[in-house]
């Protein structure tokens, strides 16, 4: 049988489609009879309802969409466990996107979001966003957007990161009490806001000098390790290299 809708469900049970409707909604003027009847009939053909359809009707899906560059990324699992309980609390269903680290598929995320009226997005931009314009639609459409981990400085768009400067900095000083003085810092990107606090927390302390290497064409079966065939051979050679991939 092909997808089944509220009016197959009426038909077979000789009511009115507003009836299935208010009983599949637990609505107080149907009879416990009649939702009892309605409920069997929907789960036992897989009724699934139209999304579509329910925003039109209560303007709201409670759905929120999760748009990440990657999984493989060590704190990926704990991130989404988190949002995912927030969201179970609060009534909201999460849908999870990849974009693997593409503009191109990042953008037609967003345009998939849009179709399927989430009332939200959480993004974590990839390494090939050059700019927020891609979020305008969302904008217009008055759908909440938060940057998360990898953002670019915005005044429209509310971010969710680390303290990159402190923790830099700290990393950095800590590096330099035990006599390191010349660093070799490798940014898989630089249009994002991290690497650019990352890169100012390195430069901040005294008596360091920093040589960096933006851009690197890595590939995403390559290690941390791979930075090193980078090293220019007629550069002085680093005591320390700090990679933001």
């Amino acid at each position: 049988m092909n997808k089944i809708t509220i009016k197959d469900i009426a038909k077979m049970l000789s009511v009115s489609v507003s009836t299935v409707s208010r009983a599949l909604a637990d609505h107080p003027d149907i009879s416990d009879e009649t939702k009892t009847r309605v409920k069997e009939v929907a789960q036992k053909f897989n009724y699934l309802p139209n999304l579509h359809a329910r925003f039109f009707r209560k303007k709201n899906t409670r759905m929120i969409a999760l748009i990440l560059p990657e999984f493989n990324r060590f704190f990926i699992p704990d991130l989404i466990k988190g949002i995912q309980q927030y969201a179970d609390v609060q009534g909201y269903k999460l849908i999870i996107f990849q974009s693997g680290n593409q503009y191109e598929t990042e953008a037609e995320i967003i345009k998939y979001c849009l179709s399927w009226v989430v009332e939200g997005v959480l993004i974590s931009l990839s390494d090939d966003t050059g700019s927020l314009d891609h979020l305008k639609i969302l904008k217009d459409s008055k759908i909440p957007v938060v940057l998360l981990d990898k953002v670019m400085t915005s005044k429209e768009y509310p971010t969710v990161t680390i303290d990159g400067f402190d923790a830099a900095y700290t990393a950095t000083s800590a590096i330099l009490q035990r006599g390191r003085k010349i660093f070799w810092v490798f940014l898989a990107t630089k249009t994002c806001l991290l690497p650019k606090t990352v890169l100012k927390a390195l430069l901040q302390p005294l008596k360091t000098t920093v040589c960096l290497k933006q851009n690197m064409p890595i590939s995403k079966s390559e290690t941390s390790s791979t930075p090193a065939r980078y090293l220019p051979k007629k550069q002085a050679a680093p005591t320390t290299t700090v990679s933001f991939l």
